[in-house]
């Protein structure tokens, strides 16, 4: 009994480990892409928007729109961040704060596969998914403004964690609601 033990004990510890290295890892990944969306707004940077937070298929349908999607999409960003320089200053920056999150039931990620195929004529498996809701802070160098969006971020097999709708505030749509389908 000591050996089977001094066995179980250290390969139980290991367990234990791995199971919560790898929740701290990926446990919270649907956060990445609002991250990765307000520094592409900071940063003013098409790429890490269409790299790190829609997915690929959004960049294929924005491609064929225009050739320009990249260099449209930074202008528009530029265009709404010097629209605050007369009431919040120059320098502006966005920041965020999640509030809340709410993991989709079965029926909103099958909604969502649904909305995707209907607008995009992609068939894609939603794995996962999350409303979450966010604070937004916009700063300038002379006062601030707080707003509050709600981001749908849902697990994609052959894209990962990407928005999928929320924040237009750019001026640059990208949402759409899960009722665009009907059945």
């Amino acid at each position: 009994m000591g050996k089977k033990l001094k066995i179980i004990v250290p390969v139980a510890l290991i367990a234990v480990a791995v199971v919560l290295l790898f929740s701290l890892l990926f446990g919270n990944g649907y956060k990445k892409p609002i991250k990765n969306l307000f520094e592409a707004l900071n940063e003013e940077d098409a790429d890490i928007y269409y790299e790190d937070v829609v997915p690929e298929f959004f960049e294929k349908k924005a491609k064929n729109s225009s050739e320009s999607y990249k260099k449209d999409l930074e202008e528009s960003i530029k265009s709404y961040k010097k629209s605050f320089k007369k009431t919040l200053g120059s320098d502006i920056e966005y920041s965020y704060k999640i509030i809340d999150q709410i993991k989709l039931d079965d029926d909103e990620l099958e909604s969502a596969q649904k909305s995707i195929k209907a607008r995009y004529d992609k068939k894609v498996e939603v794995k996962k998914g999350y409303s979450v809701a966010v604070k937004i802070t916009i700063e300038g160098s002379d006062d601030e403004k707080e707003t509050f969006e709600t981001f749908k971020v849902l697990k994609l097999e052959d894209d990962g964690w990407c928005l999928v709708n929320g924040y237009t505030g750019f001026g640059y749509d990208y949402s759409y609601s899960y009722d665009d389908y009907d059945e």
